[in-house]
């Protein structure tokens, strides 16, 4: 069962380490008033999942994607779900929590590296760390702050596990 994934193309690769622009998308995102990152996203999630699953204005069923976002931002965290390429912004449902938003995200350039095992704080960190060790050496910028990104369920084994570090670019 293959999950819609956004799509973009890969400017520069080298071993884990890319830089990639990602078409614009549509997403629905979240705030939620949560220091620790997992707990915030296990909340976000099921907001907006709530909003996929049907609690929405037409109660419909979108299809899932991947990855789940996870962004710190001043007083907690956004988690994001990227939307199927086939909804327009204007296409899709008003979610029933009003907590849960739908906006346009706009082409954008991020560096990204991939790593597989559990999203602990301390493995995330260790990702996080050699990304930017990567990018100072490439002269990259950042613009915002790293974005965890989730790509398989829970129940998925730790080793089979798809994490990914995004940090926008300029």
């Amino acid at each position: 069962m293959a999950i819609e994934e956004p799509k973009y193309q890969v400017l520069e690769s080298q071993e884990e380490y890319e830089v990639r622009l990602y078409e614009p998308q549509v997403q629905a995102f979240t705030h939620v008033d949560e220091a620790d990152w997992q707990d915030a996203a296990n909340q976000g999630f099921r907001r907006i999942a709530g909003f996929i699953f049907g609690k929405n204005s037409r109660n419909q069923r979108i299809s899932m994607t991947a990855p789940v976002g996870v962004q710190a931002e001043k007083g907690g965290h956004e988690i994001t779900f990227v939307m199927p390429a086939e909804h327009s912004l204007d296409g899709l449902p008003k979610p029933e929590d009003s907590r849960v938003v739908l906006r346009l995200q706009k082409a954008r350039k991020v560096a990204a590296i991939r790593f597989s095992g559990r999203s602990s704080e301390a493995n995330t960190r260790e990702h996080l760390e050699k990304l930017r060790s990567w990018m100072k050496g490439k002269g990259l910028v950042a613009t915002g702050e790293p974005i965890w990104a989730g790509y398989n369920p829970p129940w998925t084994l730790w080793f089979l596990r798809r994490n990914e570090i995004l940090i926008p670019l300029n």
